[in-house]
């Protein structure tokens, strides 16, 4: 993963970046990127992501939050333009749980051709996010 601070237009600044052609695994296990988050309270959250997909083949990365298995985020179909992804996807996933403190969130490569340019932990089952977000803790 890399810092790009003047690549795709309409990020919201600097984001990371996998470039196209940099290699997944299994051959290539480098590549990740670590966030600290105070979580303000005990709840369960979903996890949205402001990310530029480059194709099919390039529309996902793997997540770790402190010690829980790790899990798929993204794999949907808009591509070569910034949008809003979460997760859990589905009703039928959990949401993630946390409890007050502070937590871990790492970011793995699992292909390339991939951008991640803002992270959101929102407890509000509602909340969806649309342009770029101001930095802060939503409810």
């Amino acid at each position: 993963m890399v810092v790009v601070s003047n690549g795709v237009e309409g990020a919201s600044g600097a984001y990371l970046e996998i470039p196209e052609g940099a290699g997944n695994p299994p051959k290539v296990e480098a590549g990740k990127a670590v966030f600290t988050v105070d979580v303000p309270e005990d709840g369960a959250f979903t996890l949205w992501c402001r990310v530029w997909w480059e194709d099919e083949c390039g529309n996902s990365f793997t997540v770790k939050i402190d010690d829980q298995p790790a899990f798929l985020f993204g794999e949907d179909a808009t591509y070569k333009t910034w949008h809003w992804v979460k997760y859990p996807v589905a009703r039928t996933t959990p949401p993630i749980k946390l409890a007050k403190g502070s937590h871990t969130l790492t970011f793995h490569n699992r292909e390339d051709g991939v951008r991640l340019d803002q992270v959101l932990l929102s407890a509000d089952k509602r909340f969806v996010p649309v342009e770029i977000e101001t930095p802060g803790i939503r409810p």
